[in-house]
């Protein structure tokens, strides 16, 4: 699906009206590439470059994840210090909403251990922009709470400096939940279901 989301001429209403509109093999409303002048911006719903419709050359400007909501322990493997539980991720727009659930199988004290690591091909991204670094998680009964990191390439997840308690006990039952902006070059194609074009020549 191919849509127009910008136009430079003036007087955009009347203008499109008169247009000479043509439909695609799918019914989709198409026009002809004299009416998308420089700097139109369009907006397809797969990443193939509209030049191939439209003419002209475009470049890919933005992009959008398809809204979701998914729970599935996929998107983090635990190593042997921590057992996953469940794993919520949402997408929507630039941003990832993820809540990570999990049992620690060792106790865990101020010097701090890595429990696994998020898999960033199956939550849709190539790897975070930022590094999440001192974000506070802690247990399903409140007793406790933590540091947690996140490295941004690797997706390695360190759980340390605890508080309230000397230590986090084994096989408690712990939380991390984080909200993140993910810019348009780590966002995975197949996980887009917009993406926008601006003509450039």
């Amino acid at each position: 699906m191919l849509y127009l989301v910008s136009y430079s001429l003036n007087d955009k209403a009347n203008n499109m009206a008169k247009l000479i509109r043509f439909k695609d093999k799918d019914g989709t409303t198409v026009y002809s590439c004299p009416f998308y002048p420089i700097d139109s911006i369009v907006v397809t719903s797969t990443n193939e470059n509209p030049s191939a419709k439209l003419g002209g050359r475009w470049e890919l400007i933005d992009k959008e994840f398809k809204s979701s909501a998914d729970n599935n322990t996929i998107f983090f493997s635990a190593n042997s210090n921590a057992t996953t539980k469940s794993c919520l991720l949402i997408r929507a727009g630039h941003t990832l909403r993820i809540r990570l659930n999990f049992t620690n199988k060792v106790e865990i004290t101020d010097s701090g251990a890595v429990i696994g690591e998020f898999n960033y091909n199956l939550i849709g991204i190539a790897r975070t922009n930022i590094g999440l670094s001192s974000m506070v998680g802690g247990t399903d009964n409140g007793n406790c709470t933590f540091i947690y990191d996140v490295n941004h390439s690797t997706g390695s997840t360190f759980i340390g400096d605890v508080v309230g308690e000397n230590s986090l006990a084994t096989n408690s039952n712990c939380f991390i939940d984080f909200t993140v902006p993910i810019q348009k070059e780590y966002m995975l194609d197949s996980f887009c279901d917009k993406f926008y074009w601006k003509r450039i020549a």
